[in-house]
């Protein structure tokens, strides 16, 4: 799981492009009286929406993307929100820019990486096995990433196994 940087949603291209779209096709198109009216037009948008992004979707499950093959959940897939999912083995990814000070906010606590790296991005990785976290740098797209900080990192509760995707799957 990746997380983009606080507050800077520019950073998520599928969102953008969503908002750039429903900007050009909704809300400089019409003029609005009243909610019915949006509320109209917002469900025709994200109809046709949809079915250009199944398109697309179709179309990326042919082929290679960037060397990456792609992999989508099943229609059977299935997720409730009456059960709390609990923390599992593994990586959770941040790339944070860090403060004048030398800090990096994550989950909302601040973490000193030196003033070395102010205003530069920096990339933090939570090991939920380990209970540790990272901090890594790249000056550049073809430089070296660079371990610059790694810190014990406590969980508030315990880490169980990972939980096989097949198991949220509709029987």
């Amino acid at each position: 799981m990746i997380f983009i940087p606080f507050n800077e949603p520019w950073r998520n291209g599928h969102i953008e492009s969503l908002n750039g779209r429903f900007q050009k096709l909704v809300w400089n198109r019409f003029h609005f009286n009243h909610i019915g009216h949006l509320k109209i037009e917002s469900k025709k948008f994200e109809e046709q929406h949809n079915n250009y992004q199944g398109y697309r979707k179709t179309v990326l499950e042919s082929q290679l993307c960037g060397g990456y093959t792609t992999e989508f959940l099943p229609p059977s897939f299935t997720y409730t929100t009456d059960i709390d999912l609990p923390i599992t083995t593994g990586l959770i990814h941040f790339i944070r820019q860090v403060s004048e000070d030398g800090s990096v906010s994550i989950l909302n606590e601040n973490f000193d990486v030196g003033k070395t790296y102010s205003y530069e991005y920096v990339w933090s990785v939570v090991n939920t096995r380990d209970q540790s976290l990272t901090f890594y740098y790249k000056a550049t797209k073809d430089a070296p990433k660079t371990q610059i900080k790694k810190v014990e990192y406590k969980l508030r509760e315990i880490v169980r196994n990972r939980i096989p995707v097949e198991s949220f799957f509709l029987s």
